[in-house]
């Protein structure tokens, strides 16, 4: 009797493991610094209106530039047609802002996003090192200068 319930449960214990395995392979760590499983989607997690909290530009604190700096990101970047983006900056010193719009959309197996600036005829690719529902870090390059991003809603 055993042997022939061992039989039965035999192919369901196969597929079990084999979903749990496929599972746990998915939900691998994406980005540099995390998360490691998260079952919002990567889009969802960076639609928003994000607000630098620390600037780095060739590796030393660079907060004291800015007066603003702001990203926001509307929905889209999986498109083909990208989403809609807007970037604000003003710096210190300045009543100005410097505002940029243009396009955004995933890139390099949703690890970079790709920036489209209306008018440009350059595109920006940003590394994403972390993306949480609040909390995202950006590494990109302008010439010569490296540019880390810690950024909050």
């Amino acid at each position: 009797m055993f042997r022939n319930f061992a039989s039965f449960c035999y192919p369901f214990l196969v597929i079990f493991l084999m979903g749990i395995i496929t599972f746990t392979s998915s939900c691998k760590r994406a980005y540099e610094d995390g998360p490691s499983i998260s079952f919002v989607s990567r889009e969802a997690r960076v639609i928003n209106n994000w607000h630098a909290t620390k600037i780095l530009r060739n590796d030393y604190n660079a907060d004291s530039l800015f007066d603003k700096f702001e990203m926001n990101f509307e929905k889209g970047g999986t498109t083909p047609e990208g989403g809609n983006f807007k970037w604000t900056t003003r710096l210190k010193g300045d009543t100005t802002n410097l505002v940029s719009e243009g396009k955004w959309k995933f890139a390099t197996k949703e690890r970079q996003i790709r920036i489209e600036v209306n008018g440009s005829p350059n595109l920006l690719y940003m590394d994403i090192t972390r993306l949480k529902n609040q909390e995202m870090w950006i590494k990109y390059q302008i010439e010569n200068d490296y540019f880390t991003i810690y950024m909050n809603p």
